[in-house]
């Protein structure tokens, strides 16, 4: 789940254990609204430059990233 998002960077939760420093690409559902009703993604990618337990929930890790500047917005495939 998706906890925040900035133009420079994003945090979320994750079942899959990572570490600081990893690469990582990050898929984001645009809301319809913003996409006129169309099923669209934003794919970001970035390095990873926190990871802590999940407040909500012990057996996630809340993963902090930093985001590139490039990015992809398509169609759900």
């Amino acid at each position: 789940m998706l906890t925040f998002m900035s133009h420079k960077m994003a945090s979320f939760d994750l079942k899959a254990p990572v570490l600081a420093g990893t690469k990582l690409k990050l898929i984001v559902d645009l809301p319809p609204r913003l996409s006129e009703g169309d099923d669209l993604k934003l794919a970001v990618r970035g390095d990873i430059f926190l990871v802590e337990s999940s407040p909500e929930n012990k057996k996630l890790q809340r993963v902090f990233l930093n985001l590139e500047s490039r990015y992809i917005i398509s169609p759900s495939s």
